[in-house]
């Protein structure tokens, strides 16, 4: 979600219409891991990968129809499917991506658990009933929570899953219901004795992967 928080605050500010791509599962080969994002708008602007290139074009035009239809829609890609080369999925992997309306409220609550290093999660339904499908529940490890799954139930299971989740994953509620929860959590630390030459460029390749 970081890399495309800056972009979705200033499209929030222009009033435009934001899609979210989310990848939820892969298999075998992928450029990019469970729980990548993409975010879109009417206005051909893209911020985020959901595949390192292989798919965007395809999942952009699915976002465009989220946003038409406000109903969320889960998008398979594989180098079985007759697609798959027509969308550029040359990796041999197999990837699943849910495309959502933006949730500004979740959104918000997100952002300030990671620009505040705080850990937490959003769970959202991905397989179930229509009426249900694309629910959210956002809670903070300070227990704060943010939306609802729509049954008291639900939301009780879905933050019990989310406490043993320490990275993005599917989860099995019910027979019929089965979420996505997005893990949020505080950036790893690394601490550095020394002050040698060589520890300026261990410095600069920890930032790059996330330290």
């Amino acid at each position: 979600m970081k890399e495309v928080i800056a972009d979705i605050q200033k499209w929030q500010q222009q009033d435009k219409p934001i899609a979210l791509a989310t990848v939820i599962q892969t298999w075998g080969s992928s450029p990019r891991k469970v729980g990548a994002k993409m975010a879109l708008t009417p206005d051909s602007e893209i911020s985020g990968s959901i595949s390192g290139g292989c798919v965007e074009g395809a999942v952009y035009d699915e976002g465009l129809e989220v946003l038409a239809t406000k109903r969320p829609s889960l998008l398979h890609f594989g180098i079985t499917d007759e697609t798959a080369w027509d969308v550029g999925l040359a990796c041999g992997g197999t990837i699943e991506i849910f495309v959502e309306p933006l949730d500004s409220d979740i959104f918000n609550f997100v952002s300030q658990l990671i620009e505040s290093d705080s850990a937490g999660a959003v769970m959202t339904i991905i397989h179930g009933p229509n009426e249900l499908l694309g629910r959210k529940l956002a809670v903070s490890h300070a227990e704060e929570r943010l939306g609802t799954l729509g049954d008291v139930a639900l939301d009780e299971a879905a933050i019990l899953a989310a406490k043993t989740a320490v990275s993005p994953r599917r989860v099995q509620l019910t027979e019929e219901v089965e979420i996505f929860v997005d893990a949020v959590r505080p950036a790893p630390r690394l601490v550095m004795v020394g002050g040698v030459h060589i520890a300026i460029a261990l410095t600069s390749m920890a930032q790059m992967v996330g330290f």
